[in-house]
């Protein structure tokens, strides 16, 4: 198994990477690091690469970058995966502060780029916009769930912070309540509130639960917490939708079926 520390960058396909860098730039306030032909690496103003845009035929996520441990050796990384059957190969000059990587694939068919050491982006002394001060987490579309649970859990060391009932999983390897989201759903694309042109989701976000300490096993206590203290659990259909967002067809108006 691997241990992921962070989420590094995603990296996002669109028909119009002009139009998506202007508002990446403009209006989430990421400033361009690099730009090649069909091709832009965005980074937080702290110097954490964030987003990189390539050229495609339509709006997708199509890799995710995670950081290891800085100096581990990917050498040995990759041998362990490949005794567990996983196939990776080592990749050079992923972006302006990634050198080397290990690539795979993920279950729901998502590249999975896996880094160890990271060389920060300079400020461009260019301030506008939302400015995030990182990428918080992605959220995903998969056929089979639990599956790509078992795998971000048992390959890249992820742990589970919550079940919404069986079809929705937040998953862990910080401190940070989730970096990743799954959702069950027939195909496997990225998914999630404020749309950005092409239509991907976007949140922004300024606090989010804490695991300060995996063996005490708890999130950082807050006042609004409904358990006292809120553990890692499965949650009912029955919860209300403000709890995960908008959109749960128990709670939206109307008639139910």
């Amino acid at each position: 198994m691997l241990q992921v520390k962070r989420i590094g960058h995603a990296t996002l396909t669109t028909p119009d990477l002009e139009r998506q860098l202007d508002y990446y730039t403009r209006v989430v306030g990421l400033s361009a690091v690099a730009k090649e032909k069909g091709r832009a690496i965005l980074a937080t103003k702290p110097g954490q690469e964030a987003i990189v845009l390539e050229h495609g035929e339509r709006p997708a996520g199509v890799r995710l970058a995670f950081q290891v441990a800085p100096g581990s050796d990917l050498g040995a990384l990759s041998a362990r995966l490949s005794k567990a059957g996983i196939k990776s190969e080592r990749r050079s000059g992923i972006t302006p502060g990634i050198a080397q990587a290990i690539v795979f694939t993920d279950p729901k068919g998502t590249s999975v780029e896996i880094f160890s050491d990271y060389a920060f982006a300079k400020d461009d002394d260019n301030y506008t916009g939302v400015m995030p001060r990182k990428l918080g987490h992605v959220a995903f579309h998969t056929p089979d769930v639990a599956a790509t649970v078992r795998f971000y859990c048992d390959v890249l060391g992820f742990k589970v912070s919550d079940w919404r009932s069986d079809f929705f999983a937040f998953l862990r390897c910080s401190r940070d309540h989730h970096t990743i989201n799954l959702l069950q759903a027939d195909n496997a694309n990225i998914h999630h509130y404020h749309k950005s042109p092409d239509g991907i989701t976007v949140e922004f976000f300024t606090d989010i639960d804490l695991m300060y300490d995996e063996e005490l096993g708890y999130f950082e206590p807050r006042p609004w917490h409904q358990d006292r203290p809120q553990r890692p659990k499965v949650w009912g259909d029955d919860t209300p939708t403000n709890y995960w967002g908008p959109g749960h067809p128990h709670d939206m108006p109307g008639p139910k079926k």
